[in-house]
């Protein structure tokens, strides 16, 4: 990736990152696609692709149930601002 590129998601991101985490990041980055290529370069005709790795393990999680927690008016009283019985928060997306 190059840094114009970076930029872009950095920018999407509303990151605004120093130049050298920068640097750091999008190396980083660059050592992962690499890893990555490398990896698909290996031929793996013939074997089965992986669904899981514990195939051999039954349904291993526990089953939903509702238990009691915090009452909302409790929550929300610990929030910087609330209205009609939400949190408000900054926006996020323009």
């Amino acid at each position: 990736m190059d840094k114009e590129t970076f930029k872009k998601f950095e920018k999407a991101a509303k990151f605004d990152l120093p130049e050298i985490e920068r640097d750091k990041i999008l190396a980083a980055v660059n050592l992962l696609s690499e890893r990555f290529e490398k990896l698909s370069e290996i031929n793996t005709e013939g074997f089965p692709p992986l669904v899981s790795v514990s195939e051999n393990l039954s349904n291993v999680l526990r089953d939903d149930k509702a238990v009691k927690f915090c009452p909302r008016d409790e929550l929300l009283k610990q929030a910087c601002e609330s209205e009609d019985g939400c949190f408000v928060v900054p926006k996020a997306v323009e």
